[in-house]
């Protein structure tokens, strides 16, 4: 199986470098370009399905890909969100630490016993993200092509738990906004294909 992970089009959260989480914003006009730059550049590959987050702004996303292949399967799914940063969200890095620096360090140190307050730990979105990813490889021929239309925090996701087998990778994977990796399943487990790449949509 081959699955094209790719992040939504930027928003004007993300341009403001705030925690957006399950706030649910829409794309904004440079968002739109690489969405529609990242479906032409899709548009190549033999997708059969594609799956998003529910968040408007990776189903904005998502739909651009859609347009290419009207008549495949395609899902919206709350398991596919970003995580969900609680009374972090909408803030900046700068704004959560004038509330609570400790915590945020704590966090960041280890996301999977510290939660954002009234927000999610890593553990949780690791469950709700393997459930989804069970379900479309129990769905789907092992053949297949899917699109997974996601945010930052599920792509650093599936770059730490898939590719490196290993936690410490997750704040390495950095991943631009509209953009991804192609990762596709042998039998020794998920190798990584191509990095997807937008140049100079702006």
């Amino acid at each position: 199986m081959r699955i094209i992970w790719v992040r939504h089009g930027e928003t004007d959260g993300n341009r403001a470098r705030k925690y957006i989480g399950h706030t649910d914003i829409p794309l904004n006009e440079i968002g739109h370009k690489q969405a529609e730059a990242l479906a032409k550049r899709l548009a190549k590959e033999p997708v059969r399905a594609i799956y998003t987050s529910d968040l408007l702004r990776a189903q904005q996303s998502a739909q651009k890909l859609l347009a290419y292949f009207p008549d495949i399967f395609y899902e919206a799914t709350p398991l596919l969100r970003e995580c969900f940063f609680g009374e972090w969200e909408g803030l900046t890095y700068l704004e959560i630490c004038e509330k609570n620096e400790a915590h945020f360090q704590k966090w960041y140190e280890d996301p999977f016993r510290h939660a954002p307050p009234q927000g999610e730990t890593l553990v949780e979105m690791d469950k709700r993200l393997s459930r989804c990813l069970k379900q479309i490889e129990t769905k789907h021929h092992p053949q297949d092509c899917i699109a997974i239309f996601t945010h930052g925090g599920p792509l650093r996701w599936a770059w730490a738990k898939l590719v490196e087998c290993r936690w410490k990778g997750l704040w390495k994977a950095k991943t631009p906004n509209a953009g991804g990796w192609i990762l596709e399943k042998e039998d020794k487990g998920w190798k990584l294909i191509e990095k997807i790449e937008l140049d100079g949509v702006r």
